[in-house]
C-alpha cells in the first residue's frame, strides 16, 4: 500500500535538492489541477532536469519544475506562493509521484513515469493524494 507524507516547509529546499538528484533524467508527468478547468496535463515522458526553490522575495515564492532533454530543449512549470508539499511513496519505499500546492487553491503533480509508459502507482497516485489532501482539511 502507498502512502503520501507532508514534507516540512524547513525542509523544502534540502527536500527538493535530494528528490532533484535522486529523479533527475526520470520521465515525468505533470499536471496541473484547477477548480476552473479541472485536471490540466502539462507534460508527459519528459526527463526531469529539476526543481528548485526561492524564497528570497516575501509573497513572490516559487517552486519551479524544469523538463527536458538539454538546457536549450526544456520547459518549465512555477509554482508561485506554494504551501505544501506532498510526497507519495509506494510501499516499498520508491517514490511515486510529487504534489505541489499553491496559495491559489491550484496543486500541481509531477508524477514519475516508468519506462513503459505506466506511472509506478498503477494509477493510485491521484487517489492517494486527494485523500491526503481530503484528511487535512
Amino acid at each position: 500500500m502507498s502512502k503520501t507524507r507532508e514534507i516540512p516547509r524547513q525542509e523544502w529546499p534540502g527536500f527538493l535538492d535530494a528528490f532533484s538528484r535522486s529523479h533527475e533524467g526520470d520521465d515525468v508527468r505533470t499536471e496541473v489541477f484547477g477548480r476552473d478547468f479541472g485536471a490540466q496535463e502539462e507534460s508527459e515522458h519528459l526527463p526531469l532536469m529539476g526543481i528548485t526553490a526561492d524564497f528570497k522575495d516575501v509573497g513572490g515564492e516559487r517552486i519551479t519544475i524544469a523538463l527536458g532533454r538539454s538546457p536549450e530543449d526544456h520547459v518549465s512549470h512555477a509554482v508561485v506562493r506554494p504551501t505544501r508539499i506532498l510526497l507519495l511513496e509506494h510501499d516499498d519505499g520508491a517514490d511515486e509521484a510529487l504534489e505541489i500546492e499553491s496559495a491559489d487553491g491550484a496543486p500541481t503533480l509531477l508524477r514519475l513515469v516508468s519506462r513503459d509508459g505506466a506511472g509506478p502507482a498503477g494509477g493510485s497516485a491521484d487517489r492517494k493524494l486527494e485523500g491526503a489532501r481530503s484528511n487535512s482539511r
